[in-house]
């Protein structure tokens, strides 16, 4: 026996909205057909210009490089040919037992290699000139005060090494204030001088020092 299924009424389906087209005889015009866009064709460069383009710019910078190279490799091998040395020289001061009005000046002289190739120093000077108070002197004199000069002695120095180049003691009177100390030695090879100037006050009861170093 069968049981009859209760009945489903099913739901009448919506219309679909549409817009009818125009008639002709409606009278209104039909809508014309938009056109689709079509995107312009890029325009493309041939793949053996592309390649020529960044090889270019490759040598460019491979060039770049190379050029920074060769300049740093140049000034190292500049500097390391080339011979330099360091001057230091010290002044020491003390009165002179049992003359009061004398100052007893002690002079030493050093010069280093500091540079990376041997060097030959010829003898050079070192001179104490006197600065206060000036002297008086005849206008025909080109020697404006009086100085005392003494020779540096010859030497040979490898790199890195230093040497005494004199060690020097003179009297002087107290009447002089201040006095200037220069040392040069001439670069081999050339018409240029290490040197250096360095000024001391002179006087006082009790001992002093004073120190002086060339640049680099």
């Amino acid at each position: 026996m069968r049981i009859p299924l209760p009945f489903r009424r099913r739901r009448a389906a919506r219309p679909r909205m549409t817009h009818p087209a125009a008639s002709p005889s409606s009278g209104a015009p039909a809508p014309a057909p938009v056109p689709a866009v079509v995107p312009a064709p890029a325009d493309k460069k041939p793949a053996g210009v592309e390649r020529v383009k960044l090889w270019i710019e490759c040598t460019q910078g491979v060039v770049t490089i190379l050029a920074l190279l060769a300049g740093g490799v140049w000034f190292l091998l500049q500097r390391a040919n080339k011979p330099q040395v360091k001057l230091d020289q010290t002044v020491t001061q003390r009165p002179v037992a049992g003359q009061p009005e004398m100052t007893l000046i002690t002079l030493d002289v050093r010069a280093t290699n500091v540079g990376k190739i041997k060097v030959d120093l010829e003898p050079g000077t070192v001179e104490l000139m006197e600065l206060n108070p000036e002297q008086d002197v005849p206008q025909n004199v080109t020697q404006s005060v009086p100085k005392i000069a003494f020779p540096l002695q010859r030497m040979t120095l490898e790199p890195g090494e230093s040497d005494q180049a004199i060690f020097q003691t003179v009297n002087l009177p107290n009447s002089i204030h201040t006095i200037q100390v220069h040392s040069e030695y001439a670069v081999p090879g050339t018409k240029k001088y290490w040197n250096l100037l360095s000024s001391v006050d002179i006087g006082g009861s009790s001992d002093r020092k004073e120190a002086a170093s060339s640049v680099r």
